[in-house]
């Protein structure tokens, strides 16, 4: 899959394989954050790294449009895999724009796929107006 999705700070996040289709943490060197560059130079992110590690906090954003979190949840305690859909994803209340809702977000863990497996994005589609604003979903 390649990049999966954008950090906060802007560096991409991909996968969890190498160019091999090996587990890219486990076979290539890392820097503390879970990245490193490509053969082209790009810096990336692999894992959970990120230098975030603050309970539920948004690291990013999947490829979807769906948030992409850090490693705990908003207890406090590490998400592990089995605590998520097939994707890498569930869906909570979770603090976005100031205010808490239930959605559907990734995140991050310390075992393999490490990131976002698949997508699970949305077919709704969403244009501007004309006047500005967003229009109500179209299904």
């Amino acid at each position: 899959m390649g990049i999966v999705g954008i950090s906060l700070n802007g560096v991409a996040v991909y996968n969890a394989l190498d160019d091999a289709g090996r587990d890219a943490a486990a076979h290539e060197v890392q820097d503390l954050c879970a990245g490193h560059p490509q053969g082209a130079g790009e810096y990336h992110y692999h894992g959970p790294g990120f230098c975030q590690n603050e309970a539920h906090t948004l690291a990013g954003y999947a490829m979807d449009g769906f948030g992409l979190f850090g490693i705990y949840d908003n207890q406090g305690r590490e998400i592990v895999n089995a605590d998520l859909y097939e994707c890498h994803g569930h869906t909570h209340n979770i603090e976005l724009n100031g205010s808490e809702t239930a959605t559907y977000h990734y995140h991050l863990t310390n075992s393999y796929p490490y990131t976002v497996s698949c997508y699970r994005g949305s077919e709704i589609v969403r244009t501007r107006p004309a006047g500005g604003g967003l229009p109500p979903p179209r299904r």
